[in-house]
């Protein structure tokens, strides 16, 4: 559990302190990582960055980031690999849960929707927190075997583009599909 709210925390503290801004200027296009196993639509092309979320480096937060509007509205798609062993031990419907609930903490959000989706069978939730600065926190999270995989539209100061954010977080799709 603790590891779910580490990675919320840092993928949630990436959008707060991050100073730079990836090109985001043009249209929408498909991003696919290769390595990651999935694609999604992007108003640009991302960022590419690594986090090691444990001191052994034995987990990393692979992230990609678009950023607009001087940093007011981000497009964050991240993935993560646990240990197959530990993910065995928890039901998926509660590592998702953990996952929001310590996002919702790091980013000190008030809940407005929670939805159970899936994806290739996969399971995910789908949640909406708003956030104390008048924005929003968009979020569509999925369990694939072991891998954590977490799409999240940030909007803070009256920034928030609904009709984007859910173009972008229901866009994204495994390799295979």
């Amino acid at each position: 559990m603790r590891l779910c709210f580490r990675l919320a925390m840092a993928a949630a503290l990436l959008l707060a302190l991050c100073g730079s801004s990836a090109n985001a200027q043009g249209e929408w296009k498909r991003f696919t990582s290769s390595k990651g196993g999935f694609n999604v639509l992007m108003p640009g092309t991302p960022k590419e960055s690594v986090e090691y979320l444990d001191q052994e480096k034995k987990l990393a937060l692979y992230q990609f980031l678009v950023e607009k509007e001087q940093g007011n509205i981000a497009y964050l798609t991240t993935y993560s690999d646990y240990n197959p062993d530990d993910v065995k031990r928890v039901k998926p419907d509660t590592l998702l849960e953990n996952a929001s609930e310590g996002a919702r903490n790091a980013v000190n959000g008030k809940v407005v929707r929670k939805q159970k989706v899936t994806l290739s069978g996969n399971p995910g939730l789908e949640f909406e927190f708003d956030l104390p600065d008048s924005g929003k926190y968009i979020a569509r999270i999925y369990l694939v075997k072991s891998r954590l995989y977490q799409t999240i539209y940030v909007g803070v100061n009256n920034r928030t583009k609904k009709a984007d954010a859910m173009k972008y977080i229901t866009s994204f799709r495994l390799n295979s599909q």
